[in-house]
């Protein structure tokens, strides 16, 4: 049954079951610490303060003993004497014991007058083990002791001769003490175990409704990410602290707005896509059941309309496939140093004689070497769309001002045409997929709106930034900065 239990509890509670065990478990683990901690430093301080309070009395007894008793007839005396000796202890102890009826010794049992006899017992109180020795160190009154444990304080005469001395037990921590001592402490062990428990008990109670405050944050973090894993991408955290569990709110926040983001350009991808694809298959479909019906024959323009519109397809679905391997999620990159001059003048040598038969004339200047780190295959993918974007929205005749500088990053690229121009609020969606720009910029023979968004990806996947805005020659300008080789 326990094992049972023991495994259902490994396998089975909750996150909130297992924080409050574990602050339950680390509280009584505390109390228990503070608990032994604080009674075996009282214990060792009591034992130091009955060790000093005995020490003092005993200084007290030998300055009493050395001022009235430190001539020779008055040493005798409290050597004869018993309750001398009893006299001279209640003077520095009070409210010591009676002594039994019958147990006092008679002087004639003194060792002085009865060689080899034992000292006489007084009765004394057990937190103040006192003995008086003679001169040669030997037990006159009091308990026995071991002689050599004993702490020694002379006592002498005014003349300083030596009369015996006055041995002290010191207090072990082991030591027994009295009932009166021993009610004390065990009143005070009482006392500090009532408070131990008492916050032990506390700690219980508390432990449930501080682990559901904690693990509040975690909850709500916990909701909505089953709602992101429902595809409710409009879910929201409170950010408003700053530990751990507010950053993780944050992030989740962003992780929503990427998602929601996501879905909504990819909603907007596919309308496009479909709108796209809705054009040339809908002249094709109308060409077919004209044929069909007997309304149209046949003939060679047909041929070449049918074949334009396949086309329009075919390249539309070429570029498709390009704008998706030029995300740098497709992992298709290989970066190599490369010399981006060398590369940019090969790609325009062979579009040079596209642009002089429609009479743009190129512009061309660069810095002797540009060195990063790049993909060549797809930088030359960049400048030959770039170069196609110039050809279909560039008037004729015209100029396009190619300049490849460095700056204090990297390179900047600065591709520059004449009119036509963009409108001002054209500019932030250039790079968007299937965004076009009104007639003004558009042929009969223009392109997908995918030219822009491929070289986008291009850069953004070298880390590098592109920006649209007007050009001095009254076209576009498009200025792209991607890092060096030494960045």
């Amino acid at each position: 049954m326990r094992l049972a239990w023991m495994e259902i509890w490994m396998h089975h509670p909750g996150l909130r079951t297992k924080l409050m065990v574990s602050l339950v478990s680390f509280g009584l683990l505390i109390v228990a610490t503070m608990y032994f901690t604080v009674r075996w430093g009282f214990e060792q301080g009591f034992t130091a303060f009955i060790d000093h309070s005995q020490r003092q009395m005993a200084i007290g007894l030998q300055y009493m003993l050395q001022t009235r008793y430190a001539t020779p007839e008055k040493w005798r005396q409290i050597l004869e004497s018993p309750p001398a000796w009893r006299s001279a202890m209640e003077s520095i102890v009070p409210n010591m014991p009676e002594p039994p009826r019958g147990k006092e010794r008679p002087p004639s049992a003194m060792p002085s007058q009865q060689a080899g006899g034992s000292p006489p017992q007084l009765p004394h109180r057990p937190q103040v083990p006192i003995v008086l020795l003679d001169e040669q160190q030997r037990v006159l009154m009091g308990p026995r002791f071991p002689i050599d444990k004993l702490e020694k304080f002379p006592i002498r005469g005014t003349d300083g001769h030596l009369y015996g001395y006055l041995g002290r037990m010191p207090v072990r921590s082991d030591a027994k003490f009295n009932s009166a001592d021993n009610v004390f402490f065990s009143s005070l062990q009482r006392l500090l175990l009532v408070g131990c428990g008492a916050a032990a008990m506390l700690a219980i109670i508390l432990s449930w409704p501080l682990s559901r405050l904690l693990l509040r944050p975690v909850q709500r973090i916990d909701e909505a990410l089953a709602r992101l894993a429902a595809r409710d991408n409009s879910v929201r955290l409170p950010t408003g602290s700053n530990d751990e569990l507010g950053r993780l709110a944050v992030n989740v926040n962003r992780l929503a707005a990427s998602l929601q983001e996501h879905s909504d350009a990819q909603q907007q991808w596919l309308t496009d896509l479909a709108h796209e694809l809705r054009t040339p298959l809908s002249v094709l479909q109308g060409e077919l059941e004209a044929l069909q019906e007997g309304v149209r024959h046949y003939d060679q323009s047909i041929n070449q309309q049918l074949g334009g519109q396949v086309a329009r397809m075919s390249k539309l679905v070429d570029e498709l496939k390009e704008l998706l391997l030029s995300d740098r999620a497709a992992m298709r990159y290989e970066f190599r140093p490369i010399d981006l001059c060398e590369l940019l003048r090969d790609e325009l040598d062979g579009l040079r004689s596209h642009f002089e038969r429609i009479g743009i004339r190129i512009q061309l200047d660069v810095s002797p070497h540009a060195h990063m780190q790049g993909d060549a295959d797809k930088l030359a993918q960049m400048i030959v769309n770039l170069g196609q974007n110039s050809l279909r929205y560039t008037d004729s005749p015209g100029v396009l001002d190619i300049r490849l500088h460095r700056t204090a990053t990297g390179w900047r690229l600065l591709w520059q045409d004449s009119a036509p121009g963009v409108p001002e609020e054209a500019l932030p969606h250039l790079f968007e997929r299937f965004y076009r720009v009104d007639a003004s910029r558009h042929r009969a023979t223009g392109g997908t709106g995918l030219g822009l968004a491929i070289v986008a990806n291009i850069v953004h996947a070298h880390d590098g930034t592109i920006h649209a805005g007007h050009s001095p020659l009254g076209g576009l300008c498009l200025t792209i900065d991607l890092p060096s080789l030494e960045a």
